[in-house]
């Protein structure tokens, strides 16, 4: 009897589970379709995620208080034309702006055209997975005394006169900015793809590149610089402000500068570090027919860089190129660049204007004919002298 009623009231307690785990299921994430069902979803706590249906617009910020995840399902969120086309955009202009306590994950979505940035982590923090923004009016990402953290960011063109991709500021915010760089960052402008904003409260601002990330950014010599994988620039923005420093755990970096022939590449590498020939060589592209006849501190190749020196700041190396010939000897570089294609063509005598052709033509079309003059005289020769015999 125990034993039927102890199997009666499991059995009551797993259809009850059941019953209540789609309800669990469905209040963790949801669906919405436009701006109204959107904001819906965020006042509702029990959302942890929110799926976005279709592309549609927002009359006004969109403003984050909690930690919540919106999936764009690749799909795009812009600003409307009466809130781009308002005759002041004074305030908080963003599309998504992320508050203090809060977190936003961001994923595989497009965000376009808003009037200020794309989004804003304003003392909250911003994580970008799968995010592209485009047409921003001041700029694609405002990291305003924020934490944003770039997993996997494309952006294109953002911002009025000059491109500005993610800005380091603090305006009203409490804290200081930090920018964590966890993951990819590809940007097609080259200008300002990370900058310090000049006429803000900034004082400090925090860097940090995990060991997952391909992209990183450094500080060097008033400079954000961002990298790729072999720690080539890819973008550098000065810091126009005075006073500004930043916090990192990596070493302090410096500039090199690699100039060979018609070719410039900087690289970030530590301060105070000694470079060799070998990484200068990895550095270089040549052709098949050239090589590599020194390395110098002066364009015109007269002082030998001494790479037995540690470079203290920002360090530009010239490598002279020579030209090796078939038989391996190696020539210096000519100053004639002419192109053979553009060789001075000679033009035949009889083509120049005023003068006559004193020689006889004995080209291919001459001797063919003399060769049928031939044959014909002979066959009229040898019918003739088969008649005779007839």
């Amino acid at each position: 009897m125990r034993n039927t009623v102890k199997l009666v009231l499991f059995s009551v307690l797993v259809l009850a589970v059941l019953l209540v785990l789609p309800n669990i299921s469905n209040a963790a994430e949801t669906t919405v379709n436009d701006e109204t069902a959107l904001r819906e979803a965020l006042a509702d706590t029990s959302v942890d995620t929110i799926v976005l249906g279709n592309s549609f617009q927002t009359n006004s910020v969109v403003t984050v208080n909690r930690n919540v995840t919106i999936d764009g399902n690749y799909n795009t969120v812009s600003a409307t034309d009466a809130w781009i086309n308002q005759e002041s955009h004074s305030g908080d202009h963003s599309l998504f702006t992320v508050v203090s306590g809060a977190e936003l994950t961001l994923k595989n979505i497009t965000l376009k055209f808003a009037p200020k940035y794309g989004v804003q982590a304003f003392d909250g923090s911003v994580i970008l997975d799968g995010v592209t923004i485009n047409g921003c009016t001041y700029g694609a990402v405002l990291v305003n005394g924020g934490t944003v953290t770039v997993k996997d960011l494309t952006l294109g063109y953002n911002g009025e006169g000059a491109n500005n991709g993610i800005e380091l500021d603090k305006g009203s915010a409490q804290g200081n900015p930090k920018l964590i760089m966890d993951g990819t960052f590809t940007t097609y402008e080259k200008d300002n793809a990370v900058r310090v904003a000049s006429n803000s409260n900034v004082t400090t601002f925090e860097i940090e590149n995990t060991e997952n990330t391909v992209n990183k950014v450094f500080v060097a010599d008033k400079n954000v610089l961002l990298t790729d994988a072999n720690d080539n620039i890819i973008s550098e923005s000065s810091i126009d402000k005075d006073g500004v420093t930043a916090t990192t755990d990596e070493a302090e970096k410096v500039v090199l500068t690699i100039v060979a022939a018609d070719s410039t590449k900087s690289i970030v590498v530590d301060k105070d570090s000694v470079i060799t020939e070998e990484t200068v060589k990895n550095n270089v592209s040549l052709a098949e027919d050239q090589t590599i006849d020194g390395f110098y501190a002066d364009s015109a190749y007269e002082t030998a860089f001494d790479f037995s020196k540690a470079i203290s700041a920002n360090t530009t190396i010239y490598v002279k190129v020579a030209l090796v010939d078939d038989t391996g000897d190696v020539t210096p570089p000519t100053d004639d660049t002419t192109d053979p294609s553009e060789e001075e063509e000679v033009v035949p005598s009889e083509e120049v204007e005023g003068e006559k052709d004193e020689t006889p033509k004995t080209g291919v079309v001459s001797f063919v004919g003399v060769a049928i003059a031939i044959l014909a005289i002979g066959t009229v020769s040898l019918v003739a002298l088969k008649r005779k015999d007839a």
